[in-house]
């Protein structure tokens, strides 16, 4: 994708400022790639902006854990990260992460975590 269509991309989506717990793994989910423990910063039908003390490079494929109380969701999909942001007030990173390859049902539960907010 072309920086072009990624700008265009991120405007196709209104962002909503929703903080949850989210679990990241590089994919392929090998035992040398452990699961970083992060929070969403904001999440849209797109994707979602996350903190992590983890680096992980543009282009790396995530399979994400996203989980929220209200109402109690865990959305389990597979994304592309866009960018990585360094915050060194945080001590964290901010990554972009475009979802990717969403089945319908998760598609679904992604919606419906939205249309709460």
């Amino acid at each position: 994708m072309t920086s072009a269509q990624l700008a265009h991309e991120r405007r196709s989506f209104e962002r909503l400022p929703v903080e949850c717990s989210v679990k990241v793994r590089r994919v392929p989910q090998y035992t040398s790639n452990p699961i970083d423990y992060s929070f969403s910063r904001d999440i849209s039908a797109g994707g979602v902006r996350i903190s992590t003390p983890s680096f992980f490079a543009a282009g790396d494929r995530v399979l994400l854990n996203i989980e929220h109380s209200q109402p109690l969701a865990t959305i389990r999909t597979i994304g592309q990260v866009t960018h990585a942001a360094w915050e060194p007030h945080a001590q964290m990173w901010q990554l972009g992460i475009m979802f990717a390859d969403m089945d319908p049902d998760t598609e679904s539960e992604l919606y419906q975590l939205l249309e709460h907010f």
